[in-house]
């Protein structure tokens, strides 16, 4: 998904600044089907998008200039077209889960660290959840449509902390699943990581 449909769908809901989309979707559980957005990607994205008439300045006015951005004709008319097309299926990009791949060859005598990573993430799902658990009282406008994204993010934000307390439960009653080696790489690993190290103490 592009940020062009992001910032559209936005501003679909309300005229807006640069800052007000960045800060309002970050903070808000928007960053559960995107992630951060970086004002190095944002404003561009605004220019270009003001450049190709899909969306207008309709206000410009303080001390900084600030710039509330709108929909034009057009833009709504690309919103639309882009709402009937089928989504592709979501690529996760989780690094605390590609972390616990690659613990084993790694960090094998390390859980401490694991365990820690999994309790910061349980505090921001908390809290995210939170939001999703309050969305009535915090939100000024959320449609019948909108609500049902919030039961998305309440269900998949509840399953989560079920497998991160399943998971720091086995970590500290050292119960872990069985593992897979069927091609016994875990000593080929070990002796490579090993054979790599002391290269370098050589060095």
């Amino acid at each position: 998904m592009s940020l062009d449909y992001l910032i559209l769908g936005f501003l679909s809901m309300r005229p807006a600044t640069g800052y007000e989309i960045k800060t309002n979707f970050e903070q808000k559980v928007g960053i559960l089907v995107w992630g951060n957005i970086s004002y190095g990607n944002l404003y561009p994205k605004l220019k270009k998008l003001e450049e190709n008439g899909l969306i207008y300045i309709s206000d410009e006015s303080g001390d900084r200039n600030k710039k509330v951005y709108d929909l034009t004709g057009k833009g709504w008319i690309v919103l639309d077209k882009w709402m009937g097309e089928t989504p592709e299926y979501p690529v996760s990009r989780d690094e605390l889960v590609l972390k616990m791949i690659f613990w084993g060859v790694s960090r094998p005598n390390d859980k401490e660290s694991l365990i820690r990573h999994l309790r910061a993430r349980e505090v921001k799902t908390r809290e995210l959840l939170h939001v999703c658990d309050t969305w009535r009282e915090d939100y000024g406008f959320v449609d019948e449509y909108g609500a049902l994204a919030f039961e998305f993010g309440q269900d998949r934000l509840e399953s989560e902390l079920a497998w991160l307390e399943k998971c720091i439960k086995k970590l500290e009653s050292n119960h872990l699943p069985t593992g897979v080696d069927r091609f016994n790489m875990a000593p080929e690993q070990k002796a490579r990581k090993e054979l790599a190290l002391n290269q370098l103490k050589n060095e």
